[in-house]
């Protein structure tokens, strides 16, 4: 069976491992971007409905992707912490990825308590995490044997 992947990246080849701490550490190219998004959106509409035809253009005029609407995107990624740990249930960030699905779909509904996929796999994927720790001061061990001598 094939597999269909594709990247979103303009580089040609995989960046080496932490040489740099997010994807948006760098400048990004919001016309190539905007030209691989068109493109994977290409690929994957021709896989759902199964179509093969070579130069086919299914998301062209308004429903093309915008420059400007990407770039804003970007910025607002840019500018706001991504990593699970540190992401509220009520953020922002979901608020508006919640009103741009609205505008462009259907129907969208938030689940805050997905149930846990199955994969036939070795990773295990965590969700976000909260940790209440509790910190004592206290004398050290030394004092302790000090005073059961004497008493």
């Amino acid at each position: 069976k094939k597999i269909v992947a594709a990247t979103l990246s303009d580089h040609p080849s995989a960046i080496p491992q932490f040489t740099r701490s997010s994807a948006l550490d760098t400048s990004i190219n919001v016309t190539i971007l905007e030209r691989n998004i068109a493109f994977v959106a290409e690929v994957v509409a021709q896989f759902i409905y199964g179509v093969q035809v070579p130069n086919m253009t299914v998301f062209k005029g308004s429903a093309a992707p915008s420059g400007k609407h990407i770039s804003s995107w970007v910025n607002y990624l840019a500018s706001s912490s991504r990593s699970t740990p540190h992401i509220p249930k009520d953020a922002a960030m979901f608020e508006a990825f919640e009103q741009v699905l609205q505008r462009y779909t259907a129907e969208v509904r938030r689940d805050d308590k997905p149930k846990p996929v199955e994969l036939r796999t070795d990773f295990r994927f965590y969700t976000r995490t909260a940790a209440e720790m509790h910190l004592h001061t206290t004398k050290p061990l030394m004092f302790d044997l000090v005073l059961l001598v004497p008493i």
